[in-house]
């Protein structure tokens, strides 16, 4: 009997096993995103326009269309500093840069294409909101860790908190 529930116990771990590795991991997140409208200098809406998100650093291109509404959204973008451009046939295309995108940030930037050729540009430079409208999350830029490889146990040991060390005494107390 014994070794018919060992079988049975590993016949169902085993088969469970390739159950757990198709639920997702949670993990932290890492992504930002952008939003808002295109619209022209009336302050009407420009419905298919394109949108293009690009990466200053990494040369990391993302792009959309905006609805009927001129309302954009890209999202799970990757932290840093980044370029936004739109633009439509008829107008001048505008380009928004030094945007800096922040862990979780979900940053607001609405853009107004002005009617000119296409060759033409508007290039502004400034920063999307480092406030978020639509969270009330705390997020900021992430430092990476101190490496860790090169230390021993002693130096490790001295840079976390205090903690309660077994020191034996007659009295038999706690030290920190």
């Amino acid at each position: 009997m014994g070794g018919r529930t060992a079988v049975a116990f590993i016949s169902a771990v085993l088969a469970f096993f390739p159950v757990m590795l198709l639920v997702p991991a949670p993990c932290a997140q890492v992504s930002a995103s952008l939003f808002g409208t295109v619209s022209d200098p009336s302050g009407a809406a420009v419905s298919g326009a394109t949108v293009t998100a690009k990466n200053v650093d990494t040369g990391f291109v993302r792009s959309t269309t905006t609805d009927a509404e001129g309302r954009y959204a890209l999202s799970a973008l990757p932290v840093g500093r980044y370029q936004l451009s739109a633009q439509k046939s008829g107008f001048a295309e505008e380009i928004r840069k030094g945007i800096q995108l922040a862990v979780g940030q979900d940053a607001g930037v609405d853009l107004v294409l002005h009617v000119g050729a296409a060759s033409e540009q508007l290039t502004v430079v400034g920063d999307a909101p480092a406030v978020s409208v639509t969270t009330q999350d705390i997020s900021g830029l992430v430092t990476p860790p101190l490496p860790t490889t090169r230390r021993g146990w002693f130096q490790t040991r001295s840079t976390s908190a205090p903690t309660g060390v077994w020191r034996p005494t007659t009295s038999e107390t706690w030290a920190w």
